[in-house]
């Protein structure tokens, strides 16, 4: 099973229709971790979604989208903000959205991440579990601003250091993007589809490959 992982389009369509084809047909679905428009309307969301020609598309928003486009994600896509849902044997978990110092419409405190994170897994299987956050965990190699700045989330973090999922996906710090661990989780920034960057998850091999255009 490979799955097509993307985050912070910001409406930059041609570049996802080149990675979409870099990342190599079959596809078995995608994993979106967050800003698909710049502050866009339902019309806006809904064509770049039309792009996605792969199913099943899980959602979360970022902070850039707003409430309009939340709205087209929670009726058009596997939305998991706050929320689970199966990806073959898998579970994928999710919560997007920024920081409350962050511009934008979709903003949380720690609190919130931690309250709407928590219970979803503490269900799951770690081993089989993907968590799909906006915002990178706080002081790992994802979240520098300029190289030297951290400015992720402690909560998320957390969610990762207690809960230990197989793979977190995020993205909102551009320059950031790489891969790190944290324990036994592989988390990896994948911003940005603006910049000319997404990824492909291989789930039978275990493995995260960068696609780039």
């Amino acid at each position: 099973m490979r799955v097509f992982v993307c985050s912070d389009i910001h409406m930059a369509t041609d570049n996802l229709d080149q990675l979409l084809e870099k990342a190599g047909y079959p596809l078995d679905g995608v994993l979106f971790v967050g800003d698909l428009t710049n502050w866009g309307s339902a019309a806006d969301a809904k064509s770049v979604l039309s792009r996605f020609k792969i199913k099943p598309v899980f959602a979360i928003p970022g902070n850039l989208d707003t409430h309009a486009v939340v709205d087209v994600l929670e009726g058009s896509t596997e939305y998991v903000h706050g929320r689970s849902a199966k990806l073959g044997d898998w579970m994928v978990v999710g919560f997007g959205g920024g920081s409350l110092n962050n511009p934008g419409e979709v903003l949380f405190s720690e609190e919130a991440i931690t309250e709407g994170l928590e219970p979803l897994l503490k269900k799951t299987n770690a081993q089989k579990t993907i968590l799909l956050t906006h915002q990178p965990p706080a002081n790992t190699k994802l979240d520098r601003v300029g190289g030297h700045h951290p400015v992720g989330s402690q909560a998320v973090r957390q969610m990762s250091e207690k809960y230990q999922p197989a793979f977190q996906f995020c993205g909102h710090i551009h320059e950031s993007w790489g891969e790190d661990k944290i324990g036994k989780t592989r988390c990896y920034n994948v911003a940005a589809v603006k910049e000319g960057r997404a990824g492909v998850l291989d789930l039978k091999k275990l493995m995260v490959t960068g696609v780039s255009c």
